[in-house]
């Protein structure tokens, strides 16, 4: 069937690319160095960095999924899925008020699983 391997390639691709701006991600990190000289600022932003370059694997494979049920024209699941992801961000934020980089980092990853 050449509608699955298309999704398949496509969806390889995603991950791919993803797992690629990961590691683009993660080779610049050295770079909030010179952009950032204060120390405290360098090591606050560290963490982030790093779980924004993860979620990068993560989304590489999930818009290529967005994509293909697009095609799909099954926009009730896709519906669903927002709906559940933006109440799983919204409950992260809530949770995380007074960490609230950490709780839009979590809510970010949840909505995108």
């Amino acid at each position: 069937d050449d509608a699955r391997r298309l999704a398949d390639r496509l969806y390889l691709w995603g991950c791919c690319l993803g797992i690629l701006l990961c590691l683009l991600q993660l080779a610049c990190l050295p770079l909030v160095g010179i952009l950032a000289p204060i120390k405290e600022v360098q090591e606050a932003a560290r963490t982030p960095a790093i779980l924004a370059a993860i979620l990068q694997i993560l989304n590489g494979a999930v818009f290529a999924g967005e994509g293909i049920l697009v095609g799909l024209k099954a926009y009730r699941w896709l519906a669903a899925s927002s709906g559940i992801g933006c109440a799983c961000m919204v409950t992260c934020l809530y949770l995380f008020g007074n960490d609230a980089l950490t709780g839009l980092w979590l809510g970010l990853y949840l909505f995108n699983l």
